[in-house]
Formats: structure tokens, C-alpha cells, sequence
């Protein structure tokens, strides 16, 4: 037992010396590049140390969907669906597209964009979502019945569910005349 704990002291002590010296600076912070502009770029551009790669096409997704980049968005889900098409991302990146679609005013893109996550990704988690933007759309377009239509269908097909209890209270608007 001695001899264990000996060997793990002198381990310690070796680990102690030889690490590298601890900086007193919070690890996100750098001195001669912004914070995120050098991460940024590398993202931006697709590359990263290994070359382009799906985490990276999904986060230029994130990151122009972020400065609200309608193009720029819709480019990099392009991109991410060409190279990466059965991508665990791909239903993420569509729903964010047809959210911006929808804050953009492009309401009839917004809906091809949710129709594409329900059909192509009947397993994927985004496809409740897409089915109550899909309503929201809808009644933003004064067609209600097609509205309560998919309302109905996210509390049918996910009860229980976040977008379930989000249709519910929808649907109690809609009747009340409030919404």
C-alpha cells in the first residue's frame, strides 16, 4: 500500500512540474485576437483543423441564422444537405431556415422548409416543432382551419410535449377569438 501511494506521489509531483503554467486570464479571452473572430472565421469559412466536417457546416448554420442572414443561412443549410445529407443536424438546420423565413415575412418558404423536416425526418426532434411553426404559418396566412388542423395533429402525435402543451393553449386562442 505504501508502495502505491509513493508511486502515485512521485507521478504527482512529475504531472505538477512538467504541466504548462497556469494563466490567471479566463481561457475564452486572448490577447492579440478577439475573442471569437479567429474561431469565427475558421467556422465561416468550413475549415477546421481536419477540413470541413458536418459539426462545422452545422455551426455556420447557427451562426448565420444568429446575425439573422436569411442568405446566408439558406446557403449553408444548402451546404450542410449536399454534403452531409443524412446529417443528425439536417432537421435542425431546415427548421431554423423556416424560422427565419418566417421573421423575414417569407411565410410560403417557411412552410416548404417545415413540410421538408416533417416528411424527410419522422424521427428526427425537430418534427413536432416544424408541425406547430407549420400551424403558426398557417394562421398567419388567415387559413385557421389548416392551422387547427396541425395544431391538432402536434397534440395527437406528441402528447406531452413542450409543442403539445404550445398547441393546446393556441387552440384555446384561436376558440376564445383572441389570437
Amino acid at each position: 500500500m505504501k508502495i502505491i501511494s509513493l508511486v502515485v506521489s512521485i507521478l504527482f509531483c512529475h504531472w505538477a512540474w512538467s504541466a504548462k503554467p497556469i494563466s490567471l486570464r479566463p481561457s475564452h479571452v486572448q490577447s492579440h485576437v478577439s475573442a471569437s473572430s479567429k474561431k469565427d472565421r475558421m467556422v465561416l469559412s468550413g475549415v477546421d483543423a481536419f477540413g470541413p466536417g458536418e459539426k462545422v457546416a452545422y455551426a455556420k448554420v447557427i451562426q448565420t441564422y444568429r446575425k439573422e442572414n436569411l442568405n446566408g443561412t439558406q446557403g449553408a443549410v444548402d451546404a450542410l444537405l449536399k454534403f452531409y445529407p443524412r446529417s443528425v443536424y439536417a432537421d435542425n438546420a431546415l427548421y431554423l431556415q423556416g424560422i427565419l423565413q418566417m421573421k423575414k415575412g417569407q411565410t410560403g418558404q417557411a412552410i416548404k422548409s417545415f413540410d421538408q423536416v416533417i416528411k424527410e425526418y419522422e424521427k428526427g426532434n425537430k418534427r413536432a416543432s416544424a408541425m406547430f411553426a407549420k400551424s403558426v404559418a398557417y394562421k398567419r396566412l388567415n387559413l385557421k382551419k389548416t392551422a387547427v388542423k396541425y395544431l391538432k395533429m402536434v397534440m395527437k402525435n406528441y402528447p406531452g410535449s413542450i409543442e403539445s402543451q404550445r398547441a393546446w393553449v393556441e387552440l384555446r386562442l384561436m376558440k376564445a377569438g383572441k389570437s
